[in-house]
């Protein structure tokens, strides 16, 4: 099954509150989040690549891949969210953004089974889920200082 046909299928099990494709708002979208959380090479190289050009790139969770749910559930179950994914394993592969809740998220990241990004809707955070099928690790990865809901919050 193709991804447009697995996203259909989202479209049609999900209200839009729930689940929705910026089909002519991306760009803006993605250009948004490229300007505060990836480093800027080349003009020609926007919306690609973004794995290894995270600004301020930091190590934030190591687990296992059958973690992410428990993960992902640390989000707010009645806010929406950017899902952000590669639609292949090149680094020059087309990235597509989703407006989704995060049980939404939780069946797309399980039906795409690549690496993807979540980011606040407002712009404040942004996380890059590092999957690795082969050993079954995951690495989350965070952009920047302020704190993702993933990551334990450091009392002194």
């Amino acid at each position: 099954m193709f991804w447009e046909e697995k996203i259909d299928i989202f479209k049609k099990q999900h209200s839009s509150s729930d689940f929705r494709v910026p089909f002519s708002d991306w760009p803006e979208i993605l250009k948004n989040i490229e300007n505060r959380f990836v480093l800027k090479e080349k003009d020609s190289y926007s919306f690609r690549n973004w794995a290894d050009r995270i600004k301020n790139k930091e190590l934030v969770i190591e687990a296992s891949l059958s973690e992410v749910q428990e993960l992902i559930e640390k989000l707010n179950k009645s806010q929406n969210y950017w899902i952000v994914l590669p639609l292949g394993q090149e680094p020059t592969t087309k990235l597509m953004v989703y407006d989704s809740k995060p049980s939404v998220i939780l069946e797309i990241a399980s039906k795409s089974r690549s690496d993807f990004f979540i980011v606040e809707k407002k712009y404040s955070w942004f996380t890059y889920f590092n999957c690795d099928r082969e050993t079954n690790m995951l690495n989350i990865y965070k952009s920047g200082s302020n704190v993702i809901p993933f990551e334990e919050v450091k009392t002194t």
